[in-house]
């Protein structure tokens, strides 16, 4: 681990904060890799109690804080310049599975840190609940800012990440409604113990294949639905 990030530190880093997208710079540069990288510091943390993993993490946090969530649309921005500014029209493609997704990174990042984000996750989620698909407990893959909900593509692992913020915002019966919807047609599929990993617009099931890369959403999500049920009795 420590020589994966020497690596990095000598290859990757950027003048602006954050890691270049490869070795060649890259462009536009994302947020994804970053908060994939939060985690695996929050990861090394708990595993080593090493303070400086810790450091790293509240660094990728604080860059989070200032570049990557957007406070005054209440959105979290995915692709980037160089410099972190943003990309015109680019940058106003949002993915609300990672605003999910973040939610749980930073309740997370709070036990370890002993910092308090409270206000940071609320939004999160009130702005990924903004591009709910109409009449569904699902998130799309992805919308335009500014642009009215509409039918979408949707993914599964939106919806996992979706319930994982729901629990741990406390929104029983939003996650509830999730997981009847996931029962309802991302897990009906057949041979049972499978998943139908994607859905069109008009709600057919388009995949495939069956990504093994969602088991490790549909773990995250069985977790924070055991720990849920655990710590509030339900």
């Amino acid at each position: 681990a420590r020589n994966t990030l020497a690596f990095l530190d000598r290859e990757f880093a950027s003048p602006h904060g954050g890691y270049r997208e490869n070795d060649r710079g890259g462009h536009p540069r994302r947020q994804n890799p970053h908060m994939h990288l939060f985690e695996a510091m929050l990861a090394l943390h708990e595993a080593t109690g090493d303070s400086a993993m810790l450091e790293r993490a509240q660094a990728i946090e604080a860059l989070f804080r200032a570049k990557h969530f957007d406070a005054k649309a209440g959105v979290l921005r995915e692709y980037f310049n160089d410099d972190w500014s943003l990309i015109e029209k680019v940058s106003d493609r949002i993915e609300p599975g990672h605003m999910a997704e973040w939610i749980a990174l930073l309740a997370r990042f709070e036990r370890q840190s002993g910092e308090t984000r409270a206000g940071l996750k609320t939004a999160l989620l009130e702005g990924a609940e903004r591009f709910r698909m109409p009449g569904e407990p699902f998130l799309p893959d992805a919308a335009m800012l500014g642009a009215r909900a509409a039918a979408a593509s949707r993914r599964l692992w939106p919806q996992t990440e979706f319930l994982r913020a729901t629990l741990i915002a406390g929104e029983y019966a939003d996650a509830a409604a999730i997981i009847d919807g996931l029962f309802g047609s991302y897990l009906a599929a057949s041979p049972q113990g499978l998943w139908t990993d994607e859905f069109d617009a008009g709600g057919s099931g388009v995949s495939t294949a069956v990504p093994a890369s969602i088991l490790y959403h549909l773990l995250e999500a069985v977790c924070t639905a055991a720990d849920t049920r655990q710590n509030d009795g339900r």
